[in-house]
């Protein structure tokens, strides 16, 4: 089994473009961008 931290791992879901946090739902992705990268550019 890969470690998280393997390059090489392909990761599927609703993971964050930003800090790739895996959230459960396209809902939960978009409330999870809007408040914690709404700032960033």
């Amino acid at each position: 089994m890969a470690s998280l931290d393997d390059p090489g791992e392909v990761r599927e879901g609703f993971l964050c473009p930003l800090c790739l946090k895996d959230l459960q739902s396209f809902y939960q992705l978009h409330s999870h961008y809007e408040e914690e990268h709404s700032g960033e550019d």
